[in-house]
C-alpha cells in the first residue's frame, strides 16, 4: 500500500440523505495526477442492522484531515485503476475506472460499491462476484453458491 498526499480539501457539503461530506484531493506524488475522494458521515445502526437517523465521522472528520493536511501528513492508500464491465462517459464508452482505496479497504469492495466491479484481466470475469460452491449441510444436494470474501 503506498502513500497519499492530501492537496485540497472543500468545504463540508450536506447530501440528499442528510449526511454531510467533504471532497479530497489525493495524489501519490509530486507531478502525479490528483483524484477526489468523498468522505461522508456514516448512519449509525440499531441492533438489527437498519439505519438511524445518528450519523458518525468513521474515516475521520474535516479537522482531522484539514490538520493532517496542513501538516503534510501522508494518508495510507493507494489510487487504483483496474479494468470494469464497459460503462458510458458522455458519449464515450471506457472500459477502465480509477478510485481511491485506502489501507482498510479491498480494491474489489471500492470498485464494487461504486457499480464497477472489476473484471479478471484474463476471463473477463467479474472478480467480486466469483462465486463458490459451498457445502452448508452433509448432504451435497444442498450446497448453495455464496459469494467469496
Amino acid at each position: 500500500m503506498g502513500q497519499l498526499t492530501i492537496r485540497s480539501i472543500s468545504e463540508v457539503k450536506e447530501a440528499s440523505d442528510t449526511r454531510k461530506y467533504f471532497t479530497l484531493k489525493l495524489a501519490a506524488g509530486l507531478g502525479q495526477a490528483e483524484h477526489t475522494v468523498n468522505i461522508f458521515e456514516d448512519f449509525v445502526r440499531d441492533a438489527e442492522g437498519n439505519n438511524t437517523t445518528a450519523k458518525v465521522w468513521k474515516r475521520g472528520t474535516y479537522a482531522e484531515f484539514k490538520k493532517a493536511m496542513d501538516a503534510g501528513e501522508k494518508i495510507e492508500g493507494s489510487i487504483v485503476t483496474a479494468k470494469v464491465e464497459p460503462y458510458k462517459i458522455r458519449e464515450n464508452m471506457v472500459d477502465s475506472a480509477t478510485y481511491i482505496v485506502f489501507a482498510d479497504q479491498k480494491a474489489e469492495a471500492v470498485f464494487a460499491s461504486n457499480n464497477h466491479p472489476i473484471l479478471d484481466e484474463e476471463t473477463g470475469e467479474l472478480i467480486s462476484k466469483k462465486k463458490q460452491k459451498v457445502v452448508l449441510a452433509t448432504d451435497e444436494s444442498k450446497a448453495e453458491n455464496v459469494l467469496v470474501k
